[in-house]
């Protein structure tokens, strides 16, 4: 079964506070053969998170139609209950969706045993009889199974009278920071103004979404696949003060402007814009990972110079290879971004003009070579740079 996978950090509270959160849906398609009706969202589950915190939302791909009260009419503010839920098969164009018949059934509404396949696609269908009121407040709509294997309504429409409604769900949720309880009905269209939408809907493909509320109470959503999801959330810094997939791009970022990991450096060469970095650091990191190098336990800088089975090599040369190997492996227009000469050999100018003043002095500098602009002299400083710094390896490549 296809779930969806959410991420929430709250990074925004007081220290010492909490802040209360509210994760619903948008409001599903629907179509009556009565006229026009009215579909609400609902509270589909809450969380109190202080600073630095997390959520791991799932949420299941099967729909239910459901059937139950209210304790008034429907609308923003009214708390429904669920009374009978029943898994929903959503149309096609081959073949039409489930369809269910609500009847009054002592005086509390619920669906006849018997299942008809009428729903237009993309929809399941909900048909009404004549044997209730409006003021017994019956409702029907979409609901979904929480964390725990509840049933909770997604959305809640006014049942009307003798009447056959389509529902079309739509996969796009929104966390907010909002005070209230599950099942509560909200006036979609103000909450949303100031919630994270997450809309898999226009991410095909994609099915975790990482999301977090910064210090200034902005909200931010990043797309992930399920594998990618899995190993963010997996890992033993899931409660730490980011923990999120930012967090590990924001390490490998460190690790690799360090100087004495010169081979594993992916400082830019020429003009790179915030997304080709994260698009790079993000490849690199799938990179590594499929080399082994995943991220568990001891920060970045150890687990480069770990494998699968966390065997530690006698010495960095492995993981430096390992690194290299990845960034040869990006696409040319990537690789091209990195002022690596061993990955990018239009590198070496901007090389040479980071070595350090005290290594031009050596040899070669005497010869004026340097300032003749001899691209073998800036080879041999590079090759001189280097060797100080114990990477032979990289040596090789120059």
């Amino acid at each position: 079964m296809t779930s969806y996978n959410i991420y929430f950090t709250n990074q925004y509270s007081e220290p010492g506070q909490s802040n209360d959160y509210a994760l619903f849906c948008d409001v599903p398609e629907v179509s009556s053969d009565s006229g026009a009706i009215t579909p609400y969202s609902n509270v589909f589950m809450t969380k109190s998170l202080a600073k630095d915190t997390n959520w791991d939302i799932t949420i299941t791909k099967q729909y239910f139609a459901w059937c139950g009260t209210a304790v008034e009419e429907v609308s923003p503010g009214v708390r429904v209950s669920v009374g009978m839920a029943k898994p929903a098969t959503l149309g096609t164009e081959d073949a039409p969706g489930s369809t269910f018949s609500m009847y009054n059934n002592n005086g509390s509404p619920a669906f006849r045993p018997k299942l008809a396949y009428t729903a237009d696609a993309g929809a399941y269908e909900i048909d009404t009889d004549t044997d209730f009121t409006s003021n017994m407040n019956f409702v029907i709509g979409m609901a979904g199974s929480d964390d725990a294997g509840r049933m909770r309504a997604l959305a809640s429409i006014a049942a009307p009278r003798n009447a056959s409604v389509n529902i079309t769900p739509v996969t796009r949720f929104y966390v907010a920071q909002y005070s209230s309880t599950v099942g509560t009905v909200i006036n979609t269209r103000s909450v949303s103004k100031k919630a994270a939408e997450i809309d898999f809907s226009a991410n095909p493909g994609k099915f975790g979404a990482i999301v977090s509320q910064d210090n200034n109470g902005k909200f931010s959503v990043r797309y992930v696949s399920q594998a990618m999801f899995a190993r963010a959330i997996n890992s033993t810094e899931k409660t730490s003060e980011v923990g999120t997939l930012q967090y590990y791009i924001d390490q490998i970022q460190n690790l690799i402007e360090a100087k004495e990991w010169y081979a594993c450096k992916a400082a830019w060469y020429g003009t790179v814009t915030k997304q080709e970095k994260l698009k790079i650091l993000e490849l690199l990191q799938q990179g590594m990972g499929s080399l082994g190098y995943d991220y568990e336990g001891g920060g970045i800088e150890t687990e480069l110079l770990m494998t699968l089975s966390h065997a530690r090599p006698s010495t960095i040369v492995q993981a430096r290879s390992d690194w290299q190997e990845c960034c040869l492996n990006l696409p040319v227009n990537y690789r091209a971004k990195i002022a690596d000469p061993a990955v990018n050999p239009m590198a070496l100018d901007q090389l040479t003009q980071q070595v350090p003043a005290e290594a031009k002095a050596v040899g070669v500098q005497r010869s004026g070579e340097v300032e003749a602009g001899s691209i073998a002299a800036r080879k041999q400083i590079a090759r001189r740079w280097l060797q100080d710094e114990g990477l032979n390896n990289v040596v090789d490549g120059i």
